[in-house]
């Protein structure tokens, strides 16, 4: 066929089949959807990517504050240690949790102190132990005002006391127990006081 073989009727198909190919349609539900994904699609690497770094940050930091846990004051992971149980103490609601928090911090500086002063280095043992009593302190205000504003807390306050009791019966043991030994009677004394 060449251009003279065709009749009128035979281009005036041709000619509208493709200008019909050639008008703009209405966009299908399938259009839209692959409008949608385009755009969904494009920012996608950016969040996975930051989605990625954010989940190994965080897992990171989980692992050192996990490994934080037995430092003591002159380890590099002690600063993370107690940046770690200030955040507990922030996220604390009640007088009654900043309480149970205060007394679980000084639990953790009376076993420090009593680590230190078992290793003999005293200076280190003086810290752990004045953290310790400014957080036996902390702790008894907090007990002393839930005592006097939530009557209903009596059983909790007297359970609290019971466990800080029990934390200055183990310091005395371990005072009177180094003691004994002149290379951490130093220590000892700062125990028992």
């Amino acid at each position: 066929y060449g251009p003279d073989d065709l009749d009128g009727e035979r281009r005036s198909r041709i000619r509208r089949r493709v200008l019909a190919g050639l008008r703009p349609r209405r966009p299908t539900l399938g259009d839209h959807l692959v409008g949608v994904f385009a755009v969904l699609g494009a920012p996608a690497p950016h969040v996975v990517r930051t989605l990625v770094v954010l989940v190994a940050v965080a897992s990171v930091v989980a692992s050192a504050t996990v490994a934080s846990a037995d430092s003591l004051p002159d380890e590099a992971l002690y600063p993370l240690k107690l940046a770690s149980e200030q955040v507990r103490l922030a996220l604390a609601q009640t007088g009654v949790d900043r309480a149970a928090v205060e007394l679980s911090l000084a639990e953790h500086r009376l076993a420090e102190a009593q680590r230190l002063a078992e290793a003999g280095r005293g200076p280190a043992a003086i810290v752990a132990s004045s953290a310790y009593g400014a957080h036996l302190a902390t702790a008894a205000a907090e007990l002393a005002s839930i005592e006097r504003l939530e009557p209903s807390a009596v059983a909790l306050v007297a359970q609290l006391g019971a466990r800080l009791a029990d934390q200055q019966a183990r310091a005395a043991a371990t005072a009177a127990r180094l003691a004994s030994d002149p290379r951490t009677a130093a220590a000892a004394a700062v125990l028992a006081t």
